[in-house]
C-alpha cells in the first residue's frame, strides 16, 4: 500500500470520530455545523436563482411596455402535476421533507418564471445539457471554506476544522462516483426548463423530479399547447405541483 493511501486510511476514522463529537460540552457535533453551512449553501444558491428570475422577468416587461413583472399575463388555466408517486420514493430512501419542499419549490417557481411558448421552445428543440463539473466544483470549494470557517466559530481548532471541512465537502460533492448533492434544474430539461443550472440539492429528491419529468411530460405538453392555441403564448405559465 502506498503511502498516500496509508495516511488517507488512518486519517479518515479519525476525522469521522470528530464529526461525531462536540467542540464543547452541549455544543454541535461537527456534521451538525457542516450540516448547517450546507444548507445556508443551499439557501444562497436557490436565492441568486430568484433575483436571476426575477430580473429577468422585469426586463420582459420592460420590453412589453409594462412596469414590471408582476404586470405580465399568465396563463388563465392552472395545470396540476402530481408528483407524489415519485417523490414518496425519496421519503422512502430517508430524504428529509424540507428538502421535498424546497426543492417542488424551487421546481415550481422555474416553471412559473417561464411564458408557454419559451416552454414550449425548448421542449421541442432540447438544447444540450452542460457539464455541471464546475458547478460541482465551485461548491465543494465553497462548502470546505465556509465550512472551517463555521467550525471554528463553534471551537474547533483550526487544524481539525480545515481536516474535517474538507473531508466533509468531498464526501458531498465527491469527484467520482454517486452524488448525494446533486446540480438541480428548476425545472428538469424534460420539462422545458432552462439548461444553465446554479442550484444544488439533495440526490434523492432531484433524481425522483428527474424521473418525475418523463412521465407527466405529455399531459403538461398538451396543457401548453391548449394555452398556446387560446392566445395566451405569451403568458407566464401557470402550475401547481403536488408533492
Amino acid at each position: 500500500m502506498g503511502k498516500g493511501k496509508a495516511l488517507k486510511g488512518f486519517v479518515k476514522p479519525l476525522v469521522d470520530d470528530l464529526l461525531r463529537t462536540p467542540a464543547r460540552a452541549g455544543g454541535r457535533t461537527g456534521r451538525e455545523v457542516l450540516d448547517g453551512t450546507l444548507a445556508s449553501q443551499r439557501a444562497a444558491r436557490r436565492r441568486l436563482e430568484r433575483v436571476h428570475n426575477a430580473n429577468r422577468l422585469d426586463d420582459l416587461a420592460r420590453r412589453r411596455g409594462l412596469n414590471n413583472r408582476h404586470d405580465l399575463p399568465r396563463a388563465p388555466e392552472r395545470h396540476t402535476i402530481d408528483g407524489r408517486s415519485s417523490i414518496d420514493r425519496a421519503r422512502r430512501n430517508g430524504a428529509p421533507e424540507s428538502e421535498v419542499r424546497l426543492q417542488r419549490d424551487a421546481y415550481q417557481e422555474g416553471m412559473n418564471a417561464q411564458t408557454v411558448n419559451e416552454t414550449l421552445h425548448r421542449l421541442n428543440n432540447k438544447p444540450s445539457r452542460p457539464s455541471s463539473r464546475q458547478i460541482r466544483n465551485d461548491a465543494r470549494d465553497r462548502l470546505a471554506r465556509r465550512g472551517e470557517r463555521d467550525l471554528i466559530r463553534e471551537g474547533y481548532s483550526p487544524a481539525e476544522a480545515r481536516e474535517m471541512a474538507r473531508h466533509y465537502a468531498d464526501e458531498t460533492f465527491p469527484t467520482g462516483g454517486k452524488n448525494p448533492e446533486q446540480v438541480t434544474h428548476n425545472p428538469d430539461m424534460h420539462l422545458g426548463g432552462n439548461p444553465h443550472a446554479t442550484t444544488t440539492g439533495d440526490g434523492r429528491v432531484n433524481n425522483a423530479f428527474g424521473e418525475m419529468g418523463p412521465r407527466v411530460r405529455p399531459d403538461y405538453e398538451q396543457y401548453l399547447r391548449r394555452q398556446q392555441a387560446a392566445g395566451h403564448g405569451d403568458s407566464l405559465v401557470n402550475v401547481e405541483v403536488i408533492v
